[in-house]
């Protein structure tokens, strides 16, 4: 069975997937600034992706550094990264009486959910006036956010569930990008896992970090 063909599930998973989002929003909105490739769109993928491979929690760190390290785009990945990956799967599934589930697989779940979440909040953050008009009614930002995942194409299955639910959080806060827009468009451009980091700052909604309004004043 895919790992990803859990459509008897999806209920369940869009609650576990609010409570996973939650978990890692939060620690960023206490800080009140974040990097949403590694500090957000990655841990909220690898929590999906591990969960849904059976992963145990004990087991959750390393397997997660060997799915993040055969996604590095710079060339230095060894075949031992997939080797200890693969095997541990295989070793999982027979110790659980499960379908095993490939390296490959896992780490394009991963990619995937990272794309959609990294490439949806690019676009929309990106446009800081329209997002403002968006937000001023909730039904409509849920459908544009719905629109720019899956492009009118329907479903994208887990990813795509997974992806809204996180970019809709995002949203939800008070949320700029903190580095050059035209910049963060263009390094876009080049394929998501080719951003080293997209800064934003992040406070809970209607407050900025330092207790000043947030961006529905800042947007007047």
């Amino acid at each position: 069975m895919s790992l990803f063909a859990v459509s008897g599930r999806l209920g369940r998973l869009r609650a576990r997937v609010r409570v996973l989002v939650g978990g890692v929003l939060d620690g960023l909105l206490a800080r009140g600034e974040a990097e949403l490739v590694r500090e957000f769109a990655e841990p909220v993928a690898a929590g999906v992706v591990l969960e849904l491979a059976g992963v145990p929690e004990p087991d959750r760190a390393e397997v997660r550094r060997w799915v993040r390290a055969a996604c590095e785009v710079e060339g230095s990945v060894t075949p031992r990264v997939w080797a200890d990956l693969d095997g541990y799967l295989a070793e999982l599934a027979a110790h659980q009486g499960t379908a095993r589930v490939s390296a490959v697989e896992v780490v394009a779940g991963y990619a995937r959910i990272v794309d959609l979440i990294t490439g949806a909040l690019l676009t929309l953050l990106g446009c800081p006036q329209q997002l403002a008009v968006l937000r001023r009614d909730p039904r409509v930002l849920a459908g544009v956010v719905r629109e720019v995942l899956h492009g009118g194409a329907g479903s994208t299955g887990v990813a795509g569930v997974v992806a809204e639910a996180a970019v809709r959080a995002v949203l939800a806060c008070d949320v700029l990008l903190a580095g050059e827009e035209d910049e963060l468009r263009w390094r876009a451009r080049l394929g998501i896992r080719e951003l080293r980091a997209v800064p934003v700052s992040l406070a809970a909604p209607g407050r900025t970090k330092d207790g000043r309004p947030g961006w529905r004043a800042r947007s007047r």
